[in-house]
């Protein structure tokens, strides 16, 4: 069997346990969504998380480090990214301020996603940044199957 870190519960993985407030704490320390580059971790990995179909882990011609990559239609968006030379920087898995998705959410009129009462941190699956002509662009990718968009 497979062994986890301490603070995530091997059975079941389930995405609401990373989001307590000592996991999220702990996450962070660890820097997880952090950094640039070779530099970042991403805030959520491929063994935090359970995937719809497989999950990749491979190297970035961008920027020499590991991704990790949840589902097959990541893996499509990361590689066309990945070998564009106006690409600079991949980050995957990377956390959104709740500060600002809580007010999206209010001004959605949504609900924002909670556990048990305790806010959880969304994250986006890519965040590129760009030097188009030496300007640098920063565009958050949301990759979802289409039978998802309404959930």
């Amino acid at each position: 069997m497979k062994q986890f870190p301490a603070f995530l519960s091997p059975q079941p993985r389930q995405i609401l346990e990373l989001l307590e407030p000592t996991i999220v704490k702990r996450l962070q320390n660890e820097k997880r969504g952090q950094g640039i580059g070779k530099h970042y971790k991403p805030f959520l990995t491929v063994q935090d998380v359970p995937s719809k179909g497989r999950i990749h882990r491979r190297p970035s011609l961008t920027h020499n480090r590991i991704v990790h990559l949840l589902s097959d239609l990541e893996l499509a968006a990361f590689l066309l990214f990945d070998w564009q030379t106006s690409v600079i920087d991949i980050r995957e898995q990377f956390p959104l301020n709740p500060e600002i998705t809580i007010d999206i959410a209010k001004r959605l009129g949504i609900k924002h996603p909670a556990y048990n009462g305790v806010i959880q941190v969304m994250t986006t699956d890519l965040l590129v940044d760009f030097n188009l002509n030496g300007q640098h662009s920063t565009q958050a990718v949301s990759v979802k199957y289409s039978q998802d968009l309404e959930d």
